[in-house]
């Protein structure tokens, strides 16, 4: 799912629901916003272990503005467990000098049970500065089924932006 509308700086949210700390190795569930330059402007929380079941599940990556020269992407991995629910707020702040990365347990506005944060700032790394559209999308990693055989389904409850 793609939206037509681009959003800039600002709080981007996602309430979902489903296991997403349990998905099969080759699930990939993207939430992000990118320009469609790849490499380039991206905002990234994903859910996969990349076809490995011993890399960890949640993945936070911003890649650099278009034209910035001899930036990498910054990305923050790590696991979690969801123990009370199916129900996860995932949201990342951005404005020119930060992306802010946050997960949280239930569906929240505030940080209540926050589990995981992660900050990509300007002065290591560059932040694209582009008004994009927002992405949402379940895949499977390198074309290959789920290796455990089973459907996937993930809900999402709701996207919001509140600008900067």
């Amino acid at each position: 799912v793609y939206s037509t509308t681009n959003f800039g700086y600002g709080t981007y949210q996602w309430n979902v629901e489903g296991r997403i700390d349990t998905l099969d190795k080759n699930v990939v569930l993207g939430l992000f916003n990118y320009s469609g330059n790849d490499g380039y402007d991206e905002m990234d929380i994903e859910f996969s272990r990349w076809g490995n079941t011993s890399n960890p599940n949640l993945n936070y990556t911003v890649y650099p503005a278009t034209g910035s020269s001899g930036y990498t992407a910054w990305q923050s991995t790590s696991n979690f467990t969801m123990s009370g629910g199916t129900y996860t707020t995932h949201r990342f702040t951005r404005n020119a000098d930060s992306v802010v990365f946050k997960g949280l347990y239930g569906f929240y506005n505030d940080d209540t049970n926050l589990f995981q944060k992660a900050t990509c700032r300007k002065t290591t790394k560059s932040i694209s500065t582009l008004s994009m559209p927002i992405h949402m999308n379940l895949w499977l990693f390198q074309g290959a089924n789920p290796s455990n055989s089973k459907n996937v389904e993930i809900i999402i409850h709701s996207f919001t932006f509140t600008a900067a």
